[in-house]
């Protein structure tokens, strides 16, 4: 940096531009933003017309970035429209790519979920004509957060492996990490904190093969919530109080509320209500100042909780009306955006067809003058016999013309059915989806507080409680905790047939390493193996994360209702000219011939929870899963002989889709 300085100091027109550029950047990579900010400012007002436009495109996302990351929102917003109307005009595509993504990541900001899904459409479809990997897998990665934004975690997920694979083919080694702590995070949000942790250990060492410090910061973010939901509170403490630091250091005062927020949980659950109650006005102060109303709900209602503790009932009512104000104006403000969408929708149909109307108006006009002056002309300079001949012959035109109107009204009227036809089944669909989200919501929201009061209770009276009464408490909360997984599969259950499912050459020994790999804490639990050596090297036509999904619900139950001592599922692979058959043999309790079609039933299970864990959806997602790859699953079983699932799929035509 000193020496950047010196040179900057003797350096002038665009050269001294190019210095400037080159510090703004080194300060972002710092996440010094201010530093980053002032740099790009004092290059933008140095720089001419005459300079080349890839210095110009430089600065004015480097200014973009440090607008974004110090939260100054309504600034970004209107630099970005200039990027675009500059990149249009230069005609510089990969420019425009990178003008799409930040688009989009404001409309995500906005609540404007389906705008933000359609603009980063536009710049996949940009980014794979153009091959640029690079911005087809951040691009995909961004996607992923967006509908987990929306609660779309099983769609998520997809969109995070997308990334992750199209990152480590091409050996893009900060957004292989990027991906892996996405996938990590999706995976806490869906209570899966086994499976999170394992993607998080191999992002650190990922971190440590690439030399990457830049992406440690959120890796152990990350590390601190799952240490915080396992209630591990003093390693939480520990991750999030180096966070607060560096965040601190670097005046990120976005992860600064964010990690306040979370260091008044950690010692809420020890009990501190000092420290608690420190962090929390800390956290509130940064919140309502940059209007963080994400942090502001969660600290909102922290405080409350802490004032209740504290013997103060009138100053937590106030703080709770806070909190429900807020949670109320985010549903508002959500629902707002999408109708604004909607409105925008109709007004331009609208406009489009008054336009419509004026031409065919022009046209009828223009069509009868044209007609007067033929027929002025023809009785002008013909006899009556021509005149006579004019006028059948017109009458065969006007006839023809009728036919073709009566024609044209009446596939226009067609064209008009099925036009609304389709919009009410996209509402409709769009209805579902918003239904299943926002019911998922709602229903785990209860079961978080239902949770959350067992324990604050089993804290309050744990001096005056009798074992029966622990044991009553432990029950509630294993209830509570296997009804939110039950939701959780319920909406991904409703979810599977939601959009066309894009076809992709699978390796199915990856496929399954993958899977082992994802399972790797219950294979080394059951002290389990997955056989796969008898599987093809070549590669077969299919949607891979769906198969993913059917390959890793069968390797499981295999493992998971399995009493033996080295309990084994070997997987085997057939085919013909026209199918696809996949095996999953294991040595488990088996299944009775008479389960044999209730076990694909939602909901069916023949064991109680207290020996096999589950919800009872696994069979049922996957036989869906099966039929939307045009395909189905059989199971031949004894009891106590084992099982063997059979997927059996029809072969793919080389489309893009089914």
């Amino acid at each position: 940096m000193d020496s950047l300085l010196s040179i900057l100091n003797s350096s002038q027109g665009a050269e001294k531009v190019k210095v400037l550029i080159t510090l703004g950047e080194s300060a972002s990579d710092a996440n010094n933003f201010n530093q980053s900010l002032q740099f790009f400012q004092e290059a933008q007002e140095l720089y001419l017309d005459s300079y080349s436009w890839e210095l110009e495109r430089e600065i004015l996302f480097g200014l973009w970035k440090a607008y974004y990351e110090l939260g100054a929102l309504d600034s970004a917003r209107m630099l970005n429209d200039q990027i675009y109307a500059i990149c249009r005009e230069q005609g510089d595509s990969e420019c425009l790519i990178a003008n799409y993504n930040d688009q989009a990541i404001l409309y995500n900001l906005a609540f404007k979920m389906d705008s933000a899904i359609i603009v980063y459409q536009e710049g996949l479809k940009l980014a794979e004509v153009l091959s640029d990997t690079f911005s087809m897998a951040r691009i995909s990665s961004n996607m992923g957060i967006t509908f987990g934004m929306q609660g779309h975690l099983e769609r998520a997920l997809q969109f995070f492996y997308n990334s992750y694979h199209l990152a480590k083919n091409a050996s893009l080694s900060g957004m292989t990490i990027t991906a892996t702590v996405n996938i990590a995070r999706t995976y806490i949000e869906m209570d899966k904190l086994e499976t999170a942790g394992f993607h998080l250990k191999n992002a650190r060492e990922l971190t440590k093969e690439f030399k990457d410090s830049s992406s440690f910061l959120s890796i152990i973010n990350f590390e601190g919530r799952i240490a915080l939901q396992q209630r591990q509170f003093e390693r939480a403490q520990s991750l999030f109080e180096q966070l607060l630091a560096s965040y601190q250091q670097t005046e990120q005062l976005v992860q600064v509320a964010e990690i306040l927020t979370c260091l008044t949980e950690v010692h809420l659950g020890q009990e501190d209500l000092g420290k608690a109650m420190m962090y929390c006005d800390q956290g509130i102060a940064i919140a309502e100042e940059l209007e963080l109303n994400e942090f502001r709900q969660d600290l909102y209602d922290f405080k409350s909780q802490l004032l209740a503790e504290t013997g103060r009932p009138n100053e937590a009512l106030v703080y709770l009306r806070n909190y429900q104000e807020l949670r109320d104006s985010f549903l508002d403000a959500a629902n707002a955006a999408k109708m604004a969408e909607v409105v925008a929708k109709y007004d331009a149909v609208k406009k489009d067809n008054e336009n419509q109307l004026l031409r065919r108006q022009k046209e009828q006009e223009e069509s009868k003058a044209t007609q007067r002056t033929y027929l002025a002309l023809a009785f002008g300079a013909l006899s009556l016999l021509i005149a006579a001949l004019f006028l059948f012959r017109y009458r065969m035109y006007l006839n023809q013309k009728r036919s073709r109107l009566e024609l044209q009204e009446t596939v226009a009227a067609r064209t008009e059915e099925l036009r609304l036809i389709n919009e009410q089944l996209q509402g409709s669909n769009q209805e579902l989806r918003s239904f299943a989200y926002i019911a998922s919501h709602d229903l785990k929201e209860p079961l978080r507080s239902i949770s959350g009061f067992t324990s604050l209770l089993e804290r309050r009276l744990k001096d005056h409680l009798n074992d029966e009464t622990r044991e009553y408490m432990a029950y509630i909360k294993k209830n509570t905790a296997h009804l939110h997984a039950l939701i959780a599969d319920v909406l991904a259950y409703s979810l599977v047939a939601d959009e066309p499912l894009k076809l992709e050459e699978v390796d199915l020994r990856a496929l399954v390493n993958e899977v082992k790999d994802n399972l790797a804490g219950l294979i080394e639990r059951k002290n389990g193996t997955v056989d796969c050596a008898k599987l093809p090297k070549e590669k077969i036509l299919t949607n891979y994360h769906h198969l993913f999904l059917i390959c890793k619900n069968l390797i499981e139950n295999g493992l998971k209702y399995n009493d033996s001592n080295r309990p084994k599922v070997s997987i085997t692979f057939k085919q013909d000219c026209n199918s696809i058959q996949l095996r999953f043999q294991d040595n488990g309790i088996g299944i009775a011939p008479a389960y044999h079609t209730r076990i694909f039933e939602l909901f069916k299970r023949l064991h109680n929870r207290e020996n096999y864990q589950g919800t009872g959806m696994g069979l049922a997602l996957s036989q869906k899963i099966a039929m939307r790859l045009g395909g189905h699953i059989e199971v031949e079983s004894q009891e106590s002989n084992g099982s063997t699932f059979t997927l059996k799929m029809q072969k793919q035509a080389s489309d893009d889709s089914i």
